[in-house]
């Protein structure tokens, strides 16, 4: 690397976006290296590194920036080509990518969850997509969430081995030793049922990281220890099973995970520096989905749809319980391991839900706990 290609690089940057200072800091950071006489990086891991967005390099130039907050989101989805179809679907057709490298935690991911904090305050974020001068960037921002949960999926099936895509996650908080995987948030947005079927018990499972921040977020089904994904039902990623039926895509379309710009509180009663209605304005009352998951899961007249079940402490107007839904796994892999030992899952989940209603308004301890509690029981089911 010498002075001609640090001008070269410059010029593409100023092409590609970039602001003054943003370039001043990569040029002083190149210069450094020629000077060093420096191998540490050739030329083309550096572009590489410039054009995945999630890269350091590149999450470094975007901190050292003087754009806005709001030109920094819009540098990004504009580096990423995004655009939105006439289904509703956004796609990514920029000369960028994100970076295959970047873990669900990283530095990015946590300072671009913050840009769209300063840029979309107070209101919510589908209130923000019906104004002139926010409306479109609100629209993107939304449906840029399910790219930021393709890339994390990919990470975690990448870099971590497993039977399961649950064991990859479990190895890749044991990796990391300040990633703490987090189950405390509630899942029935996740556990859709057919309008023309009934609840039975929850299916899927919802793990968030980290722990502290609730960023990244992976759905997980109980039986088979896998992701579900939009991105499986699209055909984008593989399912790990053998299910393909349109039943099957439907659930991992209207089921599927999503990466949070608000801080979901999931039960915690004492957030003294954390917005506490970021996870609603932003995350849930949203612009409209893609089409695809608007027509599962928006009633309709003559057909069915996807819907999800209150959950078991909520009561109707008379005082009677209203719904079923209780998560059963809130501590972790005990939870998880402990429902999978149970045959008779319909009968022993009713328990599970008369149990949790009895000592509200305590907190649903998970399925772990209340299986040892209920050992006698259970230990009948099991043996029959």
């Amino acid at each position: 690397m010498n002075h001609a290609d640090i001008n070269k690089l410059s010029c593409d940057l100023i092409h590609t976006g970039w602001d003054k200072p943003a370039i001043k800091y990569i040029n002083k950071k190149l210069q450094w290296q020629v000077v060093l006489n420096s191998s540490s990086n050739d030329l083309g891991t550096i572009y590489r590194n410039l054009y995945a967005v999630g890269s350091n390099l590149y999450t470094k130039m975007l901190r050292e920036s003087k754009l806005t907050a709001q030109q920094k989101i819009e540098l990004v989805l504009w580096q990423l080509g995004a655009s939105i179809d006439h289904t509703g679907f956004l796609r990514l057709r920029g000369n960028f990518h994100l970076d295959p490298l970047m873990p669900p935690h990283s530095g990015f991911l946590r300072y671009f969850r913050n840009l769209v904090q300063k840029v979309f305050p107070g209101k919510t974020l589908k209130e923000y997509s019906r104004t002139d001068d926010l409306g479109e960037l609100a629209n993107k921002i939304h449906l840029f969430r399910s790219y930021l949960d393709l890339n994390n999926i990919q990470y975690i099936r990448s870099f971590f081995k497993g039977k399961t895509d649950y064991e990859r996650l479990l190895k890749y908080e044991k990796r990391f030793c300040f990633v703490k995987l987090d189950y405390k948030s509630a899942a029935n947005f996740h556990n859709r049922f057919r309008s023309d079927n009934h609840f039975k018990y929850p299916q899927n499972m919802k793990v968030q990281v980290t722990s502290r921040t609730r960023m990244s977020e992976f759905i997980i089904n109980l039986e088979s220890g896998n992701f579900v994904s939009e991105w499986i039902g699209y055909g984008f990623l593989a399912n790990g099973t053998k299910q393909i039926k349109t039943s099957f895509k439907e659930f991992n379309i209207v089921n599927t995970e999503s990466f949070n710009y608000g801080i979901p509180l999931g039960g915690r009663r004492f957030n003294f520096f954390v917005d506490r209605d970021s996870h609603n304005n932003l995350d849930i009352s949203h612009p409209h989905d893609s089409l695809a998951r608007r027509r599962l899961t928006q009633k309709q007249r003559t057909s069915y749809y996807w819907k999800f079940e209150e959950s078991y402490y909520k009561k109707d107007g008379s005082g009677r319980y209203r719904g079923q839904y209780a998560d059963i796994v809130k501590n972790g892999y005990r939870d998880y391991y402990a429902w999978n030992s149970v045959r008779e899952k319909g009968k022993v989940y009713q328990r599970f839900v008369a149990y949790c209603r009895s000592i509200y308004p305590k907190k649903n301890p998970g399925f772990y706990y209340f299986l040892k509690k209920k050992e006698k029981f259970f230990l009948n089911i099991l043996c029959r």
